[in-house]
């Protein structure tokens, strides 16, 4: 037996051909009536039309210009004159708002109530955008698809116009505002970092006088990832520099003296001595290169041994001593320069701190204040440049055909929706009756298995009464149970005769 919770869809079946007819002519008045509404309803029209949404407008032509006190300006210049990916989304939110198309929806009732059209008098803004407006942004693109649709379909047309000039006029309103912030703004900060730079100055140019110290020299520009980079911090004050400066070169020139105490080579003596411009100019090398020029000469003539040469080698040997003991009196001499040097730069270690914060202060100050002013000048040139609303791509235009009803699927679906009513009418009418009309319905009642089939009991044929000595023979019941018979005929008969009749082939 079946699950009674399981759906028998062939009875299902078999109970709705019974209303065929009935299923028939509710399906057919569905689609009679929405073939009528297709061809003869109500029309909506549709009318679209692109526009794009321009991304970083304040670029366009600033980006090149490198260099106005060292900045990229193009690249640092960021007041939201342009969209990009990550605000474009809520540009498109603001596009939908109403503070941007109110005054076409009230231009839109006003049309209505003079042509008597009593269905937008209690409109509300938002259902009318739902029902009727579509403003859709195409996929990694800045392209906005703006369509209207309207049973009036002369009204379209302006509708549209009314939405595209109002796109356009936001688009610049947008950027005069942006730019009317920006000026404000750098405005602003521009005065309070002037005094602050004037401030910083006054203070640092005091203490370094008082303290004599070096006021920092000018700001220098450096090179980063191929970008020039405005750079007013010193990396060292001067008179720390001078320290530092003097302290390596005393370090050395004692180790250039050392290099020449114990030097043995008289050639490369001659060539550190060359290098030194104070003995070249004092003449000392002249004595050498004489002598040596002597023996060259005489090497000629005369042999090692002899006195003459003997002679010049003592005498260039007493020069070279000579030039050895200038070396090291020079050096030493610019050894006590450089310490002089170094004692005059010896400040307090507080003072030397105070002083460093002092720069650092100054030089944030006007490299802030740099940076203000350059950015000034390019929203001054952004100002000046004349820049185009948000560019149309297609015209508003009407589209030929409606777009409501849509006739095959307006009728598809009516007549599918039909076809869905009627069976649910005829499984309603079947219920109603009451009426039992197959045996698989009765078995589902009764919930017990049908044995066999009879059309009369009356007149048995050969088929019926084999079936019967079957069930008397068989072991699906024993003597203590019992037959039902339900008599399914409007024709009476006698139960008697009913009995009399299974008696003959049920021996048990």
């Amino acid at each position: 037996m079946e699950d009674n919770n399981e759906i028998n869809l062939g009875l299902i079946f078999k109970k709705l051909t019974r209303y065929k007819y009935l299923i028939f002519r509710i399906t057919f008045i569905f689609a009679f009536l929405s073939t009528t509404y297709a061809f003869f309803g109500k029309k909506t029209f549709q009318g679209e039309f692109q526009i794009v949404l321009e991304e970083n407008q304040s670029k366009s032509g600033l980006s090149k210009l490198n260099g106005i006190g060292g900045i990229d300006l193009g690249s640092n210049l960021n007041l939201g004159l342009g969209l990009n990916k990550s605000n474009i989304k809520t540009e498109v939110g603001i596009l939908e708002s109403p503070s941007v198309l109110m005054d076409i929806f009230k231009f839109v009732k006003e049309e209505k109530k003079l042509n008597n059209d009593s269905s937008y008098k209690n409109k509300r803004f938002k259902k009318w955008k739902n029902e009727y407006l579509d403003i859709k942004l195409q996929k990694r693109t800045t392209i906005l698809d703006i369509a209207y649709r309207d049973s009036d379909k002369e009204l379209i047309l302006p509708v549209l116009a009314k939405i595209s000039e109002t796109y356009q006029e936001y688009s610049s309103k947008k950027r005069k505002r942006d730019l009317e912030l920006g000026n404000n703004f750098f405005k602003n900060q521009i005065e309070i970092y002037k005094n602050k730079s004037d401030k910083s100055t006054k203070e640092l140019r005091k203490y370094a006088i008082k303290n004599d110290l070096n006021f920092p020299k000018s700001s220098v520009k450096t090179k980063s990832q191929n970008k020039q980079v405005f750079n007013t911090i010193p990396q060292i004050n001067d008179t720390e520099y001078a320290r530092i400066e003097a302290s390596n070169k005393i370090r050395f020139l004692k180790e250039k003296i050392y290099l020449v105490e114990n030097l043995n080579d008289d050639e490369q003596l001659i060539s550190i001595a060359t290098s030194t411009k104070e003995l070249v100019e004092a003449g000392s090398l002249e004595n050498i290169k004489s002598v040596n020029d002597k023996l060259v000469k005489y090497r000629t003539v005369y042999k090692d041994s002899d006195k003459i040469i003997k002679n010049l080698l003592i005498e260039k040997k007493a020069f070279n001593d000579l030039l050895r003991k200038e070396l090291i009196g020079y050096f030493n001499g610019q050894i006590i320069s450089a310490k002089a040097v170094l004692e005059a730069s010896k400040r307090p270690e507080d003072v030397l701190v105070k002083y460093a914060e002092l720069i650092s202060k100054y030089s944030k100050d006007i490299m802030t204040l740099n940076y203000l002013e350059n950015q000034y000048r390019l929203l001054l040139l952004e100002r000046a440049k004349t820049n185009d609303p948000w560019q149309l791509i297609t015209k508003p235009t009407l589209l030929p055909k409606p777009v409501k009803p849509q006739k095959k699927e307006t009728i598809f679906l009516g007549s599918f929706l039909g076809f869905l009513i009627s069976l649910v009418v005829s499984l309603y009418f079947d219920k109603r009756k009451n009426i039992i009309n197959f045996y698989t319905e009765l078995e589902e009642i009764i919930k017990l298995p049908l044995l066999a089939e009879f059309i009369s009991l009356n007149d048995i044929s050969e088929e019926e009464a084999e079936v019967l000595k079957l069930l008397d023979n068989s072991s699906l019941f024993d003597s203590k149970d019992k037959i039902g018979v339900l008599n399914l005929t409007n024709f009476g008969i006698d139960n008697v005769k009913i009995t009399d009749t299974l008696n003959k082939f049920l021996k048990n």
